[in-house]
């Protein structure tokens, strides 16, 4: 329901939740959306898990394939499925450098979504190549900028550098703000 993100955040974290079920008023809430795009252009750190990922893509596609437009860091389309898409632990290690973490990095957490991603450009940077239950290995974590937005719910307990380079990294950009 908020319009506007907090004046002089240096960071973002928007975590799981379940936005399919809040599509519509989180799609007409132009002026949140817009800004988030806008600070996230302009290089404010943003960790997004599952639900945020879902709502930083250009649009949700619900059970009832309703579409809604989203904030559009990323392109491309979210879609739910008719059945669960994807449940349990996954152990990923760093593939590319991001606001988390560092290349060679392991950390650990857990998956559960009904969605998938549809239609991301080819070119897209992920962050994690990681193991899931069934021991398949999977590319996770889409990065743009100082944006990172994955399915997986990190155990930051697993691996706490994980939380201290998101600090960190908030730091950058208040310090860089200020030049």
């Amino acid at each position: 329901e908020d319009k506007r993100l907090p004046q002089g955040i240096d960071g973002l974290y928007l975590g799981g939740g379940f936005p399919e079920i809040f599509a519509c008023p989180l799609s007409k809430n132009l002026e949140l959306k817009n800004q988030i795009r806008k600070l996230a252009e302009e290089g404010l750190p943003v960790y997004a898990e599952c639900g945020g990922l879902m709502y930083l893509m250009e649009e949700l596609v619900d059970f009832k394939e309703g579409i809604f437009p989203m904030v559009g860091v990323f392109s491309g389309t979210v879609k739910m499925a008719a059945k669960l898409h994807s449940l349990g632990y996954v152990e990923m290690e760093t593939v590319k450098n991001n606001i988390l973490s560092h290349k060679g990095e392991r950390n650990r957490g857990h998956v559960f979504h009904w969605s998938y991603l549809a239609a991301i450009p080819k070119d897209i940077c992920f962050a994690y190549r990681m193991r899931n239950s069934k021991q398949e290995l999977l590319l996770d974590g889409l990065i743009r900028g100082n944006v990172l937005a994955s399915y997986v719910h990190l155990h930051f307990a697993s691996n706490v550098s994980f939380a201290k380079r998101f600090i960190e990294s908030c730091r950058e950009y208040k310090l860089s703000r200020r030049e």
